[in-house]
């Protein structure tokens, strides 16, 4: 079975640690960053399967981290923002982008578990 990766970026240290326990008991691989730039500097962030980010953090915000990733030809990881700030225009800016869900705090961590498996699945 392939193992599935997955990249936590936020900039609260406890969702981070919250996360990477729920990830980690589901069977995934977690890496985590606490920014954006953190993030884009990690040599893995072109081998994970989903990468889960904070819209809202210090530096880059998670739409123009992505906007960023994008750009890379070895980019293929489905994206997932969280927000705890219920905005609905970076909502809709997200979605148009290609932003695989959009899910806002607290966290429904079933909800956000159903999200990343749906999001692994193959995209016809």
């Amino acid at each position: 079975m392939p193992r599935k990766r997955i990249l936590l970026i936020d900039d609260e240290a406890l969702v981070l640690e919250e996360l990477t326990e729920t990830f980690e008991f589901e069977g995934f691989e977690v890496t985590t960053a606490s920014s954006g730039n953190d993030a884009l500097n990690l040599p893995e962030i072109d081998d994970v399967d989903v990468i889960i980010s904070d819209l809202k953090m210090p530096g880059l915000s998670g739409i123009d981290l992505f906007k960023l990733l994008k750009e890379r030809a070895d980019f293929k990881a489905a994206v997932i923002l969280l927000s705890g700030h219920g905005a609905q225009n970076e909502h809709d800016q997200a979605i148009e982008i290609g932003v695989q869900a959009f899910l806002s705090k607290p966290i429904d961590v079933v909800d956000l578990v159903a999200a990343v498996e749906n999001a692994m699945k193959p995209q016809h």
